[in-house]
């Protein structure tokens, strides 16, 4: 005899399933492509890790290396910094500069490198730095969430699903996503969903929630 509550719990799977199957797969892409982990950091005590550069911003650079996994380092700890991709650096000037990245001649120093010209940017004074990837299928960066929750006492069931995601370019910043929730108390289910933009680019800045 199948219930209620295993109908339920089996009609959601399925739907979180094959909605986690689609959203995943733009992040599998970018995984896939950019595996060598080829960038470096230098920190104040001498070693140097080489990784992969996620991003840095506030202070703090989010890194990926094949031995400790995603590390966070803050950039008062960094001496030098190398990243072979292209990127969009932002300082707290509100300056904006493309590039590689290459090591200053000077400890706390970056180089931005593009078009065989070289610009040095102290490193305490990056407020972001993000990778511009290149192919439609690399371009956005996705995250997916999904929870479930039962409270035996009420007898109700709690089903969340959160995507979240980045795509940038030379010229732009765009973060998108969107969150839902479902609840059964057993007598009525009752949906909310929640979405969200964010643009950034050509000196202006629009957000949106719906």
């Amino acid at each position: 005899m199948t219930t209620k509550h295993e109908i339920w719990c089996r009609s959601t799977a399925e739907r979180a399933g094959i909605i986690a199957a689609l959203l995943l797969a733009p992040t599998l892409w970018a995984s896939a492509a950019f595996a060598a982990k080829v960038d470096t950091v230098e920190l104040e005590n001498g070693n140097l890790v080489t990784g992969e550069i996620k991003e840095l911003r506030q202070g703090k650079l989010k890194y990926s290396t094949d031995s400790m996994g995603t590390v966070y380092i803050e950039c008062n700890e960094i001496t030098q910094l190398t990243g072979k991709a292209r990127y969009r650096i932002e300082t707290t000037d509100g300056a904006l500069r493309f590039g590689s990245i290459d090591a200053g001649t000077e400890d706390g120093v970056l180089v931005v490198v593009a078009n065989g010209q070289a610009k040095p940017v102290k490193i305490v004074d990056v407020f972001r730095i993000t990778r511009i990837k290149e192919g439609w299928r690399d371009i956005i960066d996705s995250e997916i969430a999904v929870g479930y929750r039962y409270t035996k006492a009420s007898d109700v069931k709690e089903f969340t699903l959160g995507y979240d995601g980045t795509l940038i370019t030379d010229r732009y910043r765009l973060d998108f996503g969107a969150s839902g929730r479902s609840t059964d108390d057993g007598e009525d289910t009752t949906t909310q969903w929640l979405a969200y933009t964010d643009f950034c680019g050509a000196g202006a800045r629009i957000g949106t929630t719906g």
